[in-house]
C-alpha cells in the first residue's frame, strides 16, 4: 500500500512538471512574424525618388502600412510590400520609415532611420537653393521667376531701383536693404513697393531683394536655379541688386555678358526674389 502511494505521487510530479514545461515554451505565433522596413538609399534627397520596402516573415500579412516621420503614405494588400515615393521639401537630418504589418487581427511593426542631405539646386522651400553653409541646413533660396505685377499694359517684369537718395544700404544684407527700400517706395514700378507687406510666393512671405554680394552669388549658380531667359532686349538680361553705389546709382548684374555692376537708380531692371532658411 504504501509503494502504491509513493508511485502515485512520483506520477502527480511528472505531470506537474510537464505541465510546466509547455506553459513556458516560447512557441507562440505572434514571436515568429517579423517585419523588417527598408529604404533604397540611406541618404535621401529631395525630389529623389526612393524606394521604401517591408519584408514580412513568419505569417501572410492581410495589409501592410508605410509611414514617413508619422504620416502614413502609403499601405499594400498584397505583396511584394515596396512602394516608390518621392521625397518633397524634406527639412536635412535624419528621419523615421515605419511599416506596419496586420496579420490575423494584430499589428507588428519595423522600423528604419534615412539620413537627409541638402544639394544645391533642390527645390525646397518654396525655390531652389543656390547657397548652402557648412552646416549643410541653412543657406539661401532663389524663386524660379522673377517678381512682375500687373498693370493697365498687362504683365510688368522691369522695375527702377528707386528713392534717388542715399538711403543706407549695405553690400551684404538684402533683407535689411529690402526693408529699407519698401520704406521709400510710393509706386508700383519702384523695386521695393512690392516688399512693403511682404512678398508672398509659393507659401512663404519673407523674400527680399538680394543684395549685390547675394546677386553675384545666384549670378554663378543660375543654371542650378532656372527660370532666367536670355533676350535680345538688353535690360530684360539685367538684374537690379538692393545695394546702393551712390545718391544717384545702384548696383545690378547683367546675367549673360559682362558690363559695369552699377546702373542709374532710374533704369529698368528685373528683380529675383530671394530668402534665407
Amino acid at each position: 500500500m504504501k509503494k502504491l502511494l509513493l508511485t502515485m505521487i512520483a506520477l502527480v510530479g511528472l505531470l506537474v512538471a510537464s505541465s510546466g514545461c509547455k506553459k513556458n515554451e516560447p512557441n507562440s505565433h505572434d514571436e515568429e512574424i517579423r517585419v523588417v522596413a527598408t529604404s533604397s538609399h540611406n541618404d535621401i534627397y529631395n525630389g529623389l525618388d526612393v524606394v521604401f520596402s517591408a519584408i514580412v516573415t513568419g505569417g501572410e500579412a492581410n495589409e501592410v502600412l508605410f509611414y514617413f516621420d508619422g504620416q502614413q503614405i502609403s499601405s499594400l494588400i498584397s505583396p511584394p510590400y515596396q512602394i516608390k515615393y518621392q521625397i518633397k521639401d524634406i527639412a536635412p537630418g535624419d528621419h523615421r520609415l515605419v511599416c506596419i504589418a496586420k496579420v490575423s487581427g494584430k499589428e507588428y511593426r519595423g522600423e528604419a532611420v534615412v539620413s537627409l542631405k541638402l544639394r544645391l539646386g533642390d527645390e525646397y522651400q518654396g525655390g531652389k537653393i543656390f547657397s548652402l553653409n557648412s552646416d549643410g541646413k541653412s543657406g539661401l533660396i532663389a524663386a524660379t521667376r522673377d517678381l512682375e505685377y500687373s498693370s493697365p499694359q498687362g504683365a510688368e517684369v522691369g522695375f527702377s531701383w528707386g528713392d534717388i537718395s542715399v538711403i543706407g544700404t549695405s553690400l551684404d544684407d538684402g533683407k535689411s536693404n529690402t526693408q529699407i527700400m519698401a520704406a521709400h517706395a510710393i509706386h508700383p514700378s519702384s523695386a521695393g513697393y512690392h516688399f512693403k507687406n511682404g512678398y508672398n510666393y509659393n507659401g512663404y512671405n519673407d523674400w527680399y531683394i538680394p543684395s549685390i554680394k547675394e546677386l553675384e552669388m545666384l549670378k554663378s549658380m543660375m543654371h542650378l536655379v532656372g527660370g532666367f531667359v536670355e533676350s535680345n532686349v538688353f535690360w530684360k538680361n539685367c538684374y537690379w541688386s538692393s545695394s546702393e553705389k551712390s545718391a544717384q546709382d545702384a548696383f545690378g548684374l547683367n546675367f549673360y555678358v559682362l558690363s559695369a555692376n552699377y546702373d542709374l537708380k532710374v533704369k529698368v531692371k528685373k528683380i529675383r526674389p530671394i530668402r534665407q532658411f
